[in-house]
């Protein structure tokens, strides 16, 4: 009876062995992981196994993953928890692999509490397991497992040799499916060689005369290869043009009269769309019979652009030796290689005076080695070199070119050769000495009466200062002091990367005479107003503030006469806007930030420094401390932000400016 148990499981296995070869031999790389968990399924239920998973070692990461696994009703996946497992934690387990040889533990809890193994085994609850590897040869892929989770197990050496078989099939599909991989890879690798090259390739049996090409050989001319189907070499007779076709026959005669086994030759094969494209032909005989070439086979490669550079280089050529400027060319040591017609016109050398040699030949002396040092430089570093110099022609006339030297960069941007255009410029450089002497001479004459008109500008603007002070002598120096200060304090704002291309040494100079002005308004102001010993009232502070307004028509009228000044321009904005508040409250426009002129921002900040430290009927004199301590209260409401910083940093200098005049 137990003799017929055993004879019956066996049976069964094989029936399981059959569905399983038989799920795997049928199944399409597609459906490869849908197949592999049917049959750890099957195999699964068959040895009564409470969990079975495959793992992959990827031994360049130095890693093992669980990639497939199946779990008998009422036992957890584990497979999400076993990816990345380090190898180097489990160096017996692999090399037992790596041995072929299965590991069987049939009880955990006897495993040393510290081995990495039952560190890994514990949390999924296993009491016992049996790995078989998966190895070919000596390629290890992995490993498969049978867990047993509910109770110990001990296999017996039947269910070990189904586990082994089932091994053996698994092994066997995965090689197959290793080495489908690796043909669709050359097969692709091939194809895409073909496709990115775009080569045509044929084949010829010279006994049938039938010939076979591919897809591009087809598409090179226009066509489909399925219009070439069954073709022979009529096709071929009849696509390429006629003067090249006794060209092409010679060739061929040679490889058949000699034994030769390869032949090249470049010739025209009219296009579908009526057009000729030229190809280059490589050809070879691959097989002899009788002495006599029987299949040759070989490629097609459009060359017509390559074809269509040799014509534009010919007449290039062309162009250079018939060009009136002088062209030469080295190569990277600076030894000449060609030298056009124009050269010799100019020079007065023969082309073989020159070819061979440098053309430092025809150095003048007059610019010394530096300078030619930093012409090597440039080209050197793979830039372009202009410039003019003077050379020696072969009688030793001197005579100045304006010249283009450029590298010629390879590939891996390696200079392969230097390319000079030259142009005769003496002449030309002669009448520019006469011009530059004479417009040096207007220029010095043209500079000396604007001297005279800014001077004047200056004198202007110096005036009405004065009689803007004249008008308030309880200001003192304060035009002075702003003048001073105004002046440091750009200085110092242009220190800032935001301001640098702003502050000009034109606008430092600018602000320095423009900023005296602006109070110009207050000579309108009524003196019963303007010298009130005590506070105004709201109606006689309103009049105060329209000086802003007087003053900036005053100045605006003096732009209109002089649009080019550029210190009656900006001291028009000084005028018009530097009680103007960085968050806009202050008068008359109401603008805020940037809105404002920098030059109003900056004497804004200078004029309540000078007020503040200045006696007034209507206010007491504050130090210098005092002073800084209340301009910093008003930074980002009264003040600039950038303005107050640049104050901040200098305020010592304010300090001394104000004391010396004082």
């Amino acid at each position: 009876m137990k003799y017929k148990r055993k004879i019956s499981k066996k049976l069964e296995f094989y029936k399981k062995v059959s569905s399983i070869s038989a799920l795997y031999a049928g199944a399409s790389k597609q459906k490869f992981d849908e197949t592999v968990n049917q049959s750890l399924k099957i195999i699964g239920d068959f040895v009564k196994a409470d969990r079975v998973y495959i793992f992959n070692y990827d031994f360049e990461a130095g890693v093992c993953n669980n990639t497939y696994e199946y779990c008998s009703t009422g036992i957890s996946a584990e497979i999400d928890n076993l990816q990345g497992i380090e190898v180097s934690l489990i160096p017996e387990w692999v090399d037992a692999h790596r041995n072929n040889v299965p590991l069987y533990i049939t009880d955990v809890s006897k495993m040393a509490p510290d081995d990495n193994v039952r560190v890994i085994l514990d949390p999924q609850g296993v009491k016992s397991l049996i790995v078989i590897p998966l190895i070919d040869e000596e390629d290890l892929y992995g490993f498969i497992g049978f867990d047993s989770v509910k109770k110990k197990r001990v296999y017996t050496s039947f269910e070990q040799g189904v586990l082994a078989e089932y091994a053996e099939i698994l092994i066997s599909t995965l090689k197959r499916h290793d080495l489908e991989d690796k043909l669709e890879k050359e097969k692709n690798k091939t194809d895409f060689i073909l496709e990115a090259t775009n080569i045509g390739s044929w084949e010829w049996n010279l006994e049938t005369n039938k010939i076979k090409i591919n897809d591009v050989w087809a598409t090179m001319l226009g066509y489909r290869k399925e219009d070439f189907k069954d073709a022979d070499i009529n096709v071929w007779k009849n696509l390429i043009n006629k003067d090249d076709f006794k060209k092409s026959e010679k060739k061929y005669n040679s490889i058949t009269g000699k034994n030769e086994d390869f032949y090249e030759i470049e010739y025209r094969l009219r296009h579908k769309n009526g057009h000729d494209i030229w190809i280059q032909n490589l050809g070879r005989v691959i097989e002899w019979r009788n002495e006599k070439p029987f299949i040759m086979t070989g490629v097609h490669i459009d060359i017509t652009d390559s074809k269509k550079k040799e014509i534009e280089l010919r007449s290039i050529h062309k162009a250079v030796e018939a060009s009136p400027v002088i062209i030469g060319i080295t190569n990277p040591e600076g030894v000449v290689q060609y030298v056009n017609p124009d050269f010799i016109r100019t020079t007065g050398y023969a082309a073989k005076e020159i070819l061979g040699k440098k053309f430092n030949i025809l150095k003048s002396g007059i610019h010394d080695d530096n300078f030619y040092k930093k012409i090597y430089e440039t080209i050197n570093k793979g830039d372009t070199w202009k410039g003019e110099f003077c050379n020696k022609k072969k009688n030793g006339t001197l005579y100045w070119e304006k010249e283009i030297i450029s590298p010629v960069m390879d590939d891996n941007q390696k200079i392969v050769s230097i390319v000079a255009i030259k142009t005769d410029i003496t002449t030309e450089k002669e009448a520019n000495e006469k011009l530059d002497k004479r417009r040096i001479e207007l220029e010095q004459f043209v500079d000396e009466k604007i001297k005279e008109i800014v001077d004047s500008q200056k004198a202007s603007i110096i005036a009405f200062a004065k009689l803007t002070e004249s008008r308030d002598f309880d200001t003192g120096q304060h035009v002075e002091r702003v003048q001073h200060l105004s002046k440091a304090l750009a200085i110092k704002l242009k220190d800032n990367p935001k301001y640098q291309s702003v502050i000009t040494p034109n606008f430092i100079d600018d602000i320095f005479f423009s900023s005296s002005l602006h109070d110009l308004g207050k000579i309108k102001i009524l003196d019963k107003i303007l010298l009130k010993p005590g506070k105004l009232t709201i109606e006689e502070f309103d009049e105060i503030k329209k000086h802003v307004t007087y003053g900036s028509e005053i100045l605006f009228e003096m732009v209109r006469n002089y649009p080019q000044s550029s210190m009656f321009i900006m001291g028009a904005k000084i005028a018009k806007y530097h009680h103007e508040k960085y968050d806009g409250s202050g008068y008359n426009e109401g603008l805020s930030g940037d809105e404002i002129p920098l030059e109003a921002r900056i004497v804004a900040l200078v004029d309540v420094y000078d007020a503040l430290r200045s006696r007034r009927s209507y206010k007491e004199v504050f130090n210098h401390k005092k002073t800084v301590e209340i301009i910093s209260e008003s930074k980002g409401t009264h003040f600039d932000p950038d303005v107050f910083d640049a104050f901040l940093e200098i305020n010592e200098q304010f300090e001394i400016i104000y004391d010396s005049l004082a």
